[in-house]
């Protein structure tokens, strides 16, 4: 569902901010219009997370989460921005048009680079289906999907596509519709090679591949992974790893998603438990066989970022690894996490020679079920078990046993949930406490949501002269003077639209800039400025602004007199005697101007 701009604007403004946090955050009024509570979203003792309701933000000073009620609710709840929208909705008593109005989510159509990124993985997505469904290569992985049991509409629920065995089809097709080499690139959709005669061309990235698309917890496609067909190409050359998976891009991190969250969501929420599997067939085929509350780690131990996206979702989380080595260590090592996000784990664990893929085929669901009903052990026991079978009943075994113990803890972010973990483990083990010592808690990362920032959002120079005009609109008639010197950073794309605000009604309002961006980074900065409230009266404010413009320009005039700096070497070294020159004189011009510049202090 996708909603106008106007109604966004609706729901927000009618939705009680206060009220809508007060849920999950016991809140007190802190002075300055705002109220203060412990953050939901990482462990603290000492209140550190604001709500301002006039100004419609929040901002936690400790993670650095913040943004709107929407954004508060999504992180929250586990909900996507469609559902928090309707959500809202119904509590504020708004009537939300059928079938959407206008979109969402692409900031001024293709302005910014993630938007572009997100257009190309959802075309490629595309042409992988029509391959699939239409296309004659198509054939063949469609019957290989049904041999597996996947039925199409399981196939077609997860979007699955396939990749032709040509080189170039992808390249050549997305190329004519617009998208560049660039962005083929940066999306992980080609790969680039070199000619003989030191030219590069670009060839796909998946070939004769069953295409497993990523999606992102707003149904956008961010990444794939191709699984090989099993078969030679038709060079007779091997068909290569079992899976090629997109790389890291601007818009998916490695190790940040789980597989099919956003298809598990509804039946998580509804069961309160939730099964982690490895891999994306072990979960594709649990859904062809009925078993909907499942989500995949792609292939890898699950991740502290993929734990949380749990939180507030799931009470429980079924650990159903392969019955292999590699699978018991990987839920073993998945406790400490579970703990970190405060959420119950349980481990079942597979007959040997099987994954849930596997299993389920053979099987079926139903035995897979029984198989967990009756087999399920709480993950502390596992993870005592699992350490106590590696390691033989010696001296040495049992000093191995101590120190795989220890690994476990140090893994444990919060220092109380450590000691209870250290006593569990050393109850179970046979041992005194103290022969499982803690890690120095000061040395201990803190438990964070996986998208906060760790460093404060205003530390950049851009990023306090935004700050700053938030909370004193009356210098923003200073943001037109910085077009030719801002720099192209994290803070760009807000500075643009401030100004394309400024030009077209003369006023800023944050909330309204930031309806499309949903960037945590923006909205972090604009909610700690909206919390932290004016600083100064108007004419301090004022003089500050300037003291800032005139740093941002000398900060680019010292960069141009170093790039010239480096030009001149280069012209010196070369002997080029009439560039020289011409170097020389731009430089003595800049240096003037920069030392003019300081002389008044810095401003303009």
């Amino acid at each position: 569902m996708f909603y106008s701009d106007e109604t966004i604007a609706e729901v927000r403004e009618r939705s009680d901010l206060l009220r809508v946090i007060g849920r999950y955050v016991d809140l007190k009024p802190s002075g300055g219009g705002n109220h203060a509570g412990l953050c939901p979203f990482h462990a603290e003792k000492t209140p550190s997370f604001t709500v301002n309701p006039d100004k419609g933000f929040f901002y936690c000073f400790g993670c650095h989460a913040g943004g709107d009620v929407y954004k508060f609710l999504m992180r929250a709840a586990n909900l996507t921005f469609p559902e928090a929208v309707e959500e809202l909705a119904r509590e504020a008593g708004v009537t939300l048009p059928a079938g959407g109005a206008g979109r969402f989510g692409s900031r001024s159509g293709d302005k910014t680079k993630k938007a572009r990124l997100y257009r190309i993985m959802a075309r490629a997505a595309e042409v992988f289906r029509e391959n699939l469904w239409s296309g004659a290569g198509g054939v063949g992985a469609r019957n290989r999907l049904r041999a597996r049991g996947v039925e199409d509409s399981v196939a077609r629920e997860f979007s699955l596509g396939y990749s032709g065995p040509d080189w170039r089809t992808l390249v050549q097709k997305l190329g004519g519709e617009g998208f560049s080499s660039e962005e083929l690139l940066e999306a992980g959709l080609a790969k680039e090679s070199a000619r003989p005669d030191g030219t590069k061309s670009l060839y796909d990235t998946f070939r004769d591949r069953l295409m497993v698309p990523v999606m992102d917890s707003e149904f956008r496609v961010v990444a794939f992974a191709g699984r090989h067909s099993g078969e030679p190409d038709p060079g007779g050359r091997e068909a290569g790893p079992k899976y090629v998976n997109s790389p890291t891009t601007p818009i998916h991190k490695k190790g940040h998603l789980l597989y099919g969250f956003p298809q598990a969501r509804p039946f998580v929420k509804s069961a309160g438990t939730v099964f982690a599997v490895e891999g994306y067939f072990d979960l594709i085929s649990m859904v062809a066989g009925g078993i909907k509350n499942v989500v995949a780690s792609m292939g890898t131990a699950l991740t502290q970022a993929q734990v949380n996206s749990l939180r507030g979702l799931a009470r429980r989380v079924i650990l159903l690894f392969d019955g292999d080595e590699a699978g018991r260590d990987a839920a073993k090592k998945a406790l400490p996490k579970l703990l970190n996000a405060e959420i119950e784990g349980t481990v079942a664990c597979l007959p040997k020679g099987h994954d849930p893929d596997s299993f389920v085929r053979e099987k079926g669901p139903e035995a897979l079920l029984a198989l967990v009903e009756r087999s399920s052990r709480d993950a502390v026991d596992f993870a005592v078990e699992k350490i106590m079978a590696s390691h033989p009943d010696t001296l040495m075994g049992k000093v191995l046993a101590l120190k795989e113990a220890r690994e476990l803890l140090d893994d444990v972010a919060d220092g109380g949930k450590a000691r209870i973990l250290q006593g569990e483990l050393a109850k179970r083990l046979g041992v005194d406490r103290d022969e499982i010592p803690l890690a120095d808690p000061s040395a201990k990362t803190r438990f964070e949501l996986p998208d906060a920032r760790e460093t404060p959002v205003a530390n950049t120079r851009s990023g306090a002269i935004l700050s700053h005009v938030i909370a004193h609109p009356e210098t923003a008639d200073h943001l037109p003077g910085l077009g030719n010197v801002w720099p192209d950073d994290d803070t760009k794309p807000f500075f643009l639209d401030l100004l394309a605000a400024l030009e077209a009604g003369g006023s800023i309002d944050p909330k309204a800039i930031l309806k499309r961006g949903r960037d945590d980074f923006l909205e972090a900065l604009v909610s700690r400025a909206a919390v932290t409230g004016r600083d100064h009266d108007p004419e301090t404010a004022r003089l500050i602004m300037l003291d800032f413009a005139g740093q941002l320009k000398n900060s680019r005039l010292r960069e141009r007199i170093d790039d010239l700096s480096r030009e001149l070497k280069l012209a010196e070294d070369a002997g080029d005697e009439a560039r020289y020159v011409t170097l020389k004189k731009k430089k003595m011009l800049l240096r003037a101007e920069l030392d003019e510049a300081l002389a008044r202090g810095g401003n303009f």
